[in-house]
Formats: structure tokens, C-alpha cells, sequence
């Protein structure tokens, strides 16, 4: 609910006028992994975008069973390790209290069978992070848009921190994702507009 909210604040903040330069008729969203899942839900409670585009987003977010939910309220947090970095990251049980109380609000295949605007959803087929059937499952909810699997392209599509060389399936990923939102927000006319 926290990070929904920081979407919509973000948002406000730009009707407000307070960002200047974006042209406030061509809103779109973009969103990866949990951002994605939770784009495609905000997308579809303000029904406000005119495109959106999402890279390897979840489909469920309750992703976890009984039994770690159990030992997650037991030790107050969930020590979550980042598979790339292996960074240990510790979720608040705040997080799953938040997700139960809400759970049809974060039912992200409901959410995209809501949505108005037309949605592209990537997801590579070696995804380590995100299971690769959910592109199947948020596509099929999905009233318009298109889907693309990455075959062998994995949750960043090879996107690497420092960023060095970019992969064919990055830039395949950014090639589409720019030409969708061209084609929704600009009428297919190419610039650079905000």
C-alpha cells in the first residue's frame, strides 16, 4: 500500500503542475518486477494512463506459504536475499499484515482485466526472479495489449549494475517499450517529449 502510494503522490505532484514539462494528456507508466505488478494496479485503480508497459512483473503477491508466513510473524521479519547481489534485505511483517488486509487490491490479474489502457508486458523465459508463466496469467487477463516472452533473457534482461555493454534482449526490451509508448502517447510520431 506504501509503494502504491508514493505512485499516486508522485502522480499528484505532476497534475499539480509543480513538475514542469510534461505534457499531462499523455500519461504513461512504466514498471519492473514488483513495480510492474504494482504498476498494472495503480493503472487500473486511476484508469488515468494511456499506455502502459511492464518488464518481468509479478503476477501474485503473495508469494509465500503458510509455513514461512508462520516463521516471518515468529522473528517480526522476512531476511530476503537478493539472488544477483546477495545482499540480505529484511521485509517488515508489516508488509504481509498489509497484503492480507488488502488482498484483492494487490489481485494483479484482476487488476489488468480492469485496465483501459493498452498494456505491453515483457517477461524473459530464464526470468530467476519472477516465474515466467506469469506473463501468461497477466496476459490473459489483459482487455488490450500485447505480450512478449524473452526466451533465454532472465529477470533484467541482462541488465547489469554498473550497466556495462548492454544485451540484445535489453535492447530489445527498451526498443519495444519506446515504440509502444511512441505509438500511445505520441501517435506513432517519434520525439521527445515528456
Amino acid at each position: 500500500s506504501r509503494q502504491l502510494e508514493d505512485v499516486a503522490r508522485v502522480r499528484e505532484r505532476v497534475l499539480s503542475g509543480a513538475l514542469a514539462g510534461f505534457d499531462l494528456e499523455r500519461a504513461g507508466l512504466f514498471g519492473h518486477s514488483r513495480g510492474g505488478g504494482l504498476g498494472l494496479v495503480h493503472a487500473a485503480e486511476t484508469g488515468a494512463y494511456r499506455a502502459v508497459v511492464t518488464w518481468a512483473a509479478m503476477d501474485d503477491a503473495d508469494r509465500y506459504s503458510d509455513a514461512v508466513k508462520a516463521a516471518w510473524r515468529r522473528a517480526g521479519m522476512l531476511p530476503v536475499v537478493n539472488s544477483r547481489t546477495g545482499q540480505v534485505l529484511g521485509i517488515s511483517v508489516e508488509v504481509l499484515d498489509d497484503f492480507e488486509r488488502n488482498r484483492e487490491r494487490f489481485d494483479v490479474p484482476a487488476a489488468c482485466a480492469r485496465l483501459t489502457a493498452p498494456t505491453l508486458l515483457l517477461h524473459g523465459g530464464e526470468d530467476e526472479s519472477v516465474d515466467p508463466r506469469a506473463l501468461e496469467r497477466l496476459a490473459a487477463a489483459l482487455p488490450r495489449g500485447e505480450a512478449i516472452r524473452l526466451p533465454h533473457a532472465g529477470h533484467t534482461f541482462g541488465a547489469t549494475h554498473p550497466l556495462g555493454n548492454p544485451t540484445a534482449d535489453l535492447e530489445f526490451a527498451l526498443e519495444k517499450s519506446v515504440a509502444w509508448f511512441e505509438v500511445h502517447l505520441l501517435g506513432g510520431r517519434q520525439g521527445t517529449r515528456r
